[in-house]
């Protein structure tokens, strides 16, 4: 959809409110991803445009539901991670997390988007339990999580933790017997 003018637009935004809009940066910013990252959603028909005098926005609507079908995901990777851990599982790889949204690990986008969940789904255990629940998510063939990904919200979430532990593997082992202690049945 497109207005000519801002004065169109606003017009036909006081008689139709689904027309909010929200401006490519600050989606870019709520979606943690750049500006062209939500000008190829726009493109995928993830999120909805409207142009007004020619520059892009993104639909108000398209931007809630999206945050929707990510709350989903989140959860659903939660959950089954949860899951695995009450059952005492210390590893588990990419590939099944991945599968249970229909995501494919070939698909950088699809890594880049599995990476962003379970970031989610670790700062959620760590507010609700002070775990990172996502540290039984392993590269295929280590018994790592991702290098870049998981210490990153690491150092992010937990600002001394070098200065407790010999290495990485070791904070992985102790932080794996607590996220398992904390979803013990």
């Amino acid at each position: 959809m497109e207005f000519e003018s801002v004065e169109a637009y606003v017009r036909a935004y006081s008689k139709d409110r689904s027309l909010a809009v929200m401006p490519v940066p600050m989606a870019a910013d709520l979606f943690g991803i750049t500006g062209a990252g939500i000008v190829s959603r726009v493109r995928n028909g993830v999120l909805g445009e409207i142009r007004i005098s020619g520059t892009r926005y993104v639909t108000m609507g398209s931007v809630l539901d999206a945050i929707s079908k990510t709350d989903r995901e989140v959860e659903i990777v939660k959950a089954y991670l949860e899951q695995q851990a009450r059952h005492g599982v210390v590893s588990v790889e990419y590939a099944p997390v991945m599968e249970l949204l229909g995501l494919s690990s070939k698909l950088s986008a699809d890594r880049t988007k599995i990476g962003w969940i379970l970031g989610e789904v670790s700062r959620r255990s760590y507010r609700e339990k002070g775990v990172l629940l996502s540290v039984v998510v392993h590269r295929k063939n280590t018994s790592m999580p991702s290098e870049n990904g998981f210490f990153g919200l690491v150092n992010a979430l937990i600002e001394d933790w070098e200065d407790h532990y010999n290495d990485r593997e070791s904070f992985v082992e102790a932080e794996t017997k607590r996220v398992l202690k904390a979803y013990r049945k």
